[in-house]
């Protein structure tokens, strides 16, 4: 496993030798406590896949890779004195998947599962999750990628027409081993920020003055997401990210076809892809949930099922990358 934290030197006053002790240190813990929690990063996407000649035997942390692979340290908060480091790795655990280590706390961050995972990979990388302590233990909220289409609406190989009951029956099966989880978010739409200068294929070219007054922000589809990771997998040094949802139902105009104005979309014509509307997104959960029920009600007898059934949620999600870093 990756030794992602730099080592601190131990002092009788809880400080670095370096210096006098912080002014905040002098605040009663209570109030620390709440700063250290406020200071922590919001809750981070990190994309997971099965390795690739990945079997039903292959031990699980090496049967999962990140789409990322790149280590990622703990928050910068646990560098700043002992109170702090011990406050920070109480939180975040070291999650190791091949040769990769991130410290995650999945009682917030959130592990993303593509559509490109069909029925099989899906619930073999499920079965490997429940393999994973950290994972089976402290999993609370699992996204779901989807595909979309303007006339096929919001799709998941789940509910494939042909196999959807025991897809679905297999699914909880999987789902029941995760004690915590308690949410399924559907991830919609995707967009990507970059903070630095990115070139990517099919991206349109960008003035240069515009492109110093605003971060690069790319409109595109799932279909582009590979060129993205893989131009971040191998650019030195690391790229921290953060992540932003969008819930629906949408606060828009329930009248219009989709999230943007004509001149929006002509504006950007080449760069953006139409948005699920609310009525996709609902409709796609009533197939969901009515897939759950007759999985529940119909489905073979001693199946396993989840104590309390996930709440479903659909989010458009935006992936920001940030300036490069070393550690």
């Amino acid at each position: 496993m990756a030794n992602l934290f730099p080592a601190v030197r131990r002092d009788p006053y809880g400080h670095a030798r370096s210096g006098p002790p912080f002014p905040v240190m002098k605040l009663p813990v209570e109030i620390r406590l709440m700063i250290w929690e406020y200071a922590l990063p919001d809750a981070r996407v990190y994309e997971v896949m099965d390795s690739p000649n990945a079997s039903q035997k292959t031990p699980a942390a090496a049967g999962l890779m990140f789409a990322n692979v790149r280590d990622e340290p703990p928050p910068a908060l646990g560098a700043v004195c002992l109170e702090t480091r011990v406050f920070v790795l109480q939180r975040y655990r070291p999650l190791s998947l091949s040769a990769t280590t991130k410290y995650v706390d999945l009682s917030r961050d959130i592990l993303l599962l593509e559509p490109y995972l069909l029925v099989k990979r899906l619930l073999r990388t499920l079965h490997f999750f429940s393999q994973i302590p950290l994972v089976r233990d402290s999993l609370s909220r699992l996204a779901f990628g989807t595909s979309y289409g303007l006339y096929t609406g919001i799709c998941h190989p789940v509910l494939s027409w042909k196999v959807s009951k025991s897809n679905m029956a297999t699914l909880l099966a999987r789902l029941a081993k995760f004690p915590r989880l308690r949410k399924l978010v559907f991830i919609v739409h995707q967009e990507f920020q970059f903070d630095f200068d990115v070139h990517l294929p099919y991206a349109a070219p960008q003035s240069t003055s515009l492109a110093a007054l605003r971060p690069q922000l790319v409109h595109q589809g799932y279909r582009f997401k590979f060129d993205i990771e893989s131009q971040l997998n191998y650019t030195q040094p690391r790229h921290p990210h953060s992540n932003d949802f969008l819930y629906y139902p949408l606060q828009v105009d329930e009248d219009k076809d989709d999230c943007f104005g004509k001149d929006d979309l002509e504006d950007e014509a080449d760069m953006l892809e139409s948005w699920p509307t609310n009525d996709d997104w609902r409709r796609f959960r009533r197939r969901f949930q009515r897939s759950i029920h007759m999985a529940v009600e119909k489905g073979p007898p001693g199946t396993p099922r989840p104590r309390v059934i996930p709440k479903l949620e659909g989010a458009s999600l935006l992936w920001r990358y940030s300036k490069a870093q070393r550690h």
